[in-house]
């Protein structure tokens, strides 16, 4: 099946909901629309029916919004990889291809220019700030 059949399978299984919430779920994915569609027709105590579904609802609203918050909420808390380039370069004399080795020397040529010294003593301020912070806490 091919990238396209595939997305127009993942769209087709999208239930559909009042109107009136469209702004409410463009912002969520796919999988959490049809998470909460099914999750609202399982809902212990007081079922929704799924022609209620496709009706305009303060109680599905309310239920549409609190998984928007919940999903954007997740989606900040998410880890950040954060990296500095010290412009170090390893040597690798096992290339097989002189064009690769050459274009890796040249980025190595680049980095001449860095204060490294400069760069330490930032990260370990950034670091002694970092440790005073959460020793306060």
């Amino acid at each position: 099946m091919t990238d396209i059949e595939e997305t127009i399978d993942l769209y087709a299984e999208i239930p559909t909901f009042y109107p009136d919430y469209k702004p409410i779920i463009d912002k969520m994915p796919p999988s959490l629309i049809k998470r909460a569609f099914d999750q609202l027709l399982i809902i212990k105590r007081n079922p929704v029916l799924p022609k209620e579904i496709t009706e305009k609802s303060d109680r599905i609203e309310q239920y549409l919004r609190n998984k928007l918050i919940v999903y954007e909420q997740a989606k900040n808390r998410r880890a950040f990889v954060y990296s500095m380039d010290t412009g170090m370069q390893t040597e690798d004399n096992s290339f097989s291809d002189k064009a690769t080795q050459t274009d890796s020397l040249d980025k190595a040529t680049q980095t001449d220019d860095i204060d490294f010294l400069g760069q330490i003593k930032r990260v370990n301020m950034i670091l002694i700030n970092a440790v005073s912070i959460l020793s306060n806490i």
